[in-house]
Protein backbone atom coordinates (compact mmCIF):
# COMPACT_ATOMS: atom_id res chain seq x y z
CA UNK A 1 0.00 0.00 0.00
CA UNK A 2 1.21 3.79 -1.17
CA UNK A 3 0.82 6.72 1.85
CA UNK A 4 -2.71 7.60 0.08
CA UNK A 5 -4.18 6.37 -2.71
CA UNK A 6 -2.09 8.59 -5.23
CA UNK A 7 1.54 8.61 -2.98
CA UNK A 8 3.88 5.88 -2.66
CA UNK A 9 5.97 7.85 -0.48
CA UNK A 10 9.36 6.18 -1.88
CA UNK A 11 11.33 8.47 -0.34
CA UNK A 12 10.27 7.94 2.86
CA UNK A 13 12.23 5.78 5.49
CA UNK A 14 10.56 2.62 6.44
CA UNK A 15 9.57 1.05 9.87
CA UNK A 16 10.55 -1.95 11.50
CA UNK A 17 6.45 -2.53 11.51
CA UNK A 18 5.63 -1.51 7.94
CA UNK A 19 8.44 -4.75 6.82
CA UNK A 20 6.99 -7.53 9.46
CA UNK A 21 3.69 -6.12 7.93
CA UNK A 22 4.91 -6.47 4.10
CA UNK A 23 6.28 -10.22 4.97
CA UNK A 24 3.14 -11.14 6.52
CA UNK A 25 0.82 -9.46 3.43
CA UNK A 26 2.98 -11.92 1.26
CA UNK A 27 2.37 -14.83 3.06
CA UNK A 28 -1.39 -14.77 3.38
CA UNK A 29 -1.63 -12.99 6.51
CA UNK A 30 -1.26 -16.01 8.93
CA UNK A 31 -2.38 -15.86 12.24
CA UNK A 32 -0.14 -16.19 15.20
CA UNK A 33 -0.67 -19.43 17.90
CA UNK A 34 0.28 -17.42 21.08
CA UNK A 35 0.75 -13.34 21.53
CA UNK A 36 3.64 -11.69 21.13
CA UNK A 37 5.54 -10.17 24.46
CA UNK A 38 6.22 -6.74 23.36
CA UNK A 39 4.32 -4.33 25.58
CA UNK A 40 5.05 -1.62 22.70
CA UNK A 41 3.35 -3.06 20.00
CA UNK A 42 -0.28 -2.60 20.71
CA UNK A 43 -3.16 -4.61 19.88
CA UNK A 44 -5.00 -1.50 18.03
CA UNK A 45 -2.32 -0.78 15.65
CA UNK A 46 -2.10 -2.02 12.28
CA UNK A 47 1.05 -3.98 12.26
CA UNK A 48 -0.01 -6.33 15.60
CA UNK A 49 -0.77 -9.53 13.80
CA UNK A 50 1.72 -9.05 11.34
CA UNK A 51 4.64 -8.42 14.95
CA UNK A 52 2.49 -11.09 16.29
CA UNK A 53 2.68 -13.98 13.43
CA UNK A 54 6.81 -12.74 12.82
CA UNK A 55 7.85 -13.06 16.02
CA UNK A 56 5.52 -16.33 16.55
CA UNK A 57 7.44 -18.25 13.40
CA UNK A 58 11.15 -16.92 14.46
CA UNK A 59 11.29 -14.12 11.84
CA UNK A 60 11.94 -11.40 14.10
CA UNK A 61 13.28 -10.78 18.01
CA UNK A 62 13.11 -7.88 19.70
CA UNK A 63 15.42 -5.33 20.68
CA UNK A 64 15.06 -7.10 24.54
CA UNK A 65 12.35 -9.18 25.52
CA UNK A 66 9.75 -6.97 25.90
CA UNK A 67 10.75 -4.35 23.28
CA UNK A 68 10.37 -4.12 18.96
CA UNK A 69 10.23 -0.85 18.33
CA UNK A 70 8.15 -0.97 15.20
CA UNK A 71 7.60 2.89 14.98
CA UNK A 72 11.74 2.79 14.35
CA UNK A 73 12.90 3.06 11.09
CA UNK A 74 14.95 -0.41 9.79
CA UNK A 75 18.22 -0.45 8.90
CA UNK A 76 19.74 -2.51 6.09
CA UNK A 77 21.24 -5.29 8.35
CA UNK A 78 17.97 -5.21 10.50
CA UNK A 79 16.14 -5.75 6.91
CA UNK A 80 18.82 -8.41 5.98
CA UNK A 81 18.28 -10.51 9.31
CA UNK A 82 14.30 -10.05 8.85
CA UNK A 83 14.38 -11.59 5.23
CA UNK A 84 17.53 -14.25 6.17
CA UNK A 85 15.29 -15.32 8.85
CA UNK A 86 12.01 -15.06 6.66
CA UNK A 87 13.85 -17.19 3.88
CA UNK A 88 14.89 -19.98 6.45
CA UNK A 89 11.37 -20.21 7.66
CA UNK A 90 9.93 -20.29 4.36
CA UNK A 91 12.05 -23.18 3.80
CA UNK A 92 13.57 -20.95 0.57
CA UNK A 93 18.06 -21.47 -0.15
CA UNK A 94 19.18 -19.41 2.57
CA UNK A 95 23.05 -21.10 1.74
CA UNK A 96 24.31 -18.38 -0.43
CA UNK A 97 26.65 -16.25 1.01
CA UNK A 98 29.27 -13.65 -0.17
CA UNK A 99 32.92 -12.49 1.10
CA UNK A 100 32.32 -9.26 2.38
CA UNK A 101 36.35 -8.50 2.80
CA UNK A 102 36.18 -6.22 0.24
CA UNK A 103 33.70 -3.37 1.28
CA UNK A 104 34.99 -0.90 3.21
CA UNK A 105 32.58 -1.00 6.32
CA UNK A 106 32.25 -5.18 6.21
CA UNK A 107 33.59 -4.34 9.91
CA UNK A 108 30.40 -2.39 10.97
CA UNK A 109 28.38 -5.24 10.94
CA UNK A 110 26.70 -6.06 13.89
CA UNK A 111 28.12 -9.73 14.81
CA UNK A 112 24.19 -10.52 15.06
CA UNK A 113 23.75 -9.49 11.44
CA UNK A 114 26.96 -10.68 9.73
CA UNK A 115 25.54 -13.96 8.32
CA UNK A 116 22.37 -12.31 7.31
CA UNK A 117 24.60 -10.18 5.10
CA UNK A 118 26.35 -12.06 3.58
CA UNK A 119 23.52 -14.17 2.76
CA UNK A 120 21.67 -11.10 1.21
CA UNK A 121 25.03 -10.22 -0.58
CA UNK A 122 25.42 -13.65 -1.66
CA UNK A 123 21.54 -13.97 -3.32
CA UNK A 124 22.17 -10.85 -4.98
CA UNK A 125 19.07 -8.96 -2.60
CA UNK A 126 21.44 -6.09 -1.25
CA UNK A 127 23.97 -4.50 -3.57
CA UNK A 128 26.88 -2.54 -2.51
CA UNK A 129 26.73 1.92 -2.39
CA UNK A 130 29.46 3.18 -4.37
CA UNK A 131 31.38 5.93 -2.06
CA UNK A 132 34.97 7.73 -2.59
CA UNK A 133 35.88 6.09 0.07
CA UNK A 134 35.30 2.22 -1.85
CA UNK A 135 32.18 0.32 -2.04
CA UNK A 136 30.21 0.39 1.18
CA UNK A 137 27.56 -1.34 2.29
CA UNK A 138 26.14 0.85 4.63
CA UNK A 139 24.55 -1.62 6.99
CA UNK A 140 23.21 1.17 9.73
CA UNK A 141 21.74 3.11 7.14
CA UNK A 142 17.89 3.31 7.10
CA UNK A 143 16.04 1.95 4.51
CA UNK A 144 13.45 4.24 2.25
CA UNK A 145 10.36 2.44 1.41
CA UNK A 146 12.15 2.35 -2.62
CA UNK A 147 14.68 0.23 -1.64
CA UNK A 148 12.47 -2.11 0.74
CA UNK A 149 10.14 -2.60 -2.23
CA UNK A 150 13.51 -3.35 -4.48
CA UNK A 151 14.53 -5.84 -2.22
CA UNK A 152 10.98 -7.40 -1.90
CA UNK A 153 10.93 -7.63 -5.45
CA UNK A 154 14.16 -9.13 -5.61
CA UNK A 155 13.42 -11.80 -3.40
CA UNK A 156 10.29 -12.97 -5.14
CA UNK A 157 12.18 -13.00 -8.87
CA UNK A 158 14.88 -14.71 -6.59
CA UNK A 159 12.05 -17.02 -5.26
CA UNK A 160 9.96 -17.57 -8.91
CA UNK A 161 13.43 -18.57 -10.88
CA UNK A 162 13.81 -21.38 -7.97
CA UNK A 163 10.74 -22.58 -8.60
CA UNK A 164 10.64 -22.16 -12.57
CA UNK A 165 14.34 -24.25 -12.22
CA UNK A 166 13.55 -26.78 -10.15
Amino acid sequence: DGMSSTRFGGELNTTRGQIVTILWRLTGEPRATKRNPFTDVSSSQYYYDAISWAYDAGVVDGFDARTFKPDQNVTREQLAAILYRYALISGKDAEKTADLSGYADQGSISDWAAQAVQWACGSGLVTSIAQNSGMLLAPKDTTTRVQAATLMMRALLREMLQIASG
